[in-house]
């Protein structure tokens, strides 16, 4: 239902979409507005795919 976005660029560096109301991702729910555990769950599964795939990409 949800697609998180980390990224090293000028935007922010992490944004959350929800696909179920917005599967353009055309606006990223704001900071405040997001649960909290369920930020530190995506962010986790993130962290987990990139230690499995040895992706040398690095969350600031």
């Amino acid at each position: 239902r949800y697609s998180y976005v980390a990224e090293r660029s000028g935007r922010p560096a992490r944004r959350l979409f929800d696909l179920a109301k917005d599967p353009y991702q055309m606006k990223a729910i704001p900071r405040e507005s997001i649960d909290k555990d369920l930020l530190a769950s995506l962010e986790g599964q993130l962290r987990q795919w990139l230690a499995k795939t040895k992706d040398p990409f690095q969350l600031a």
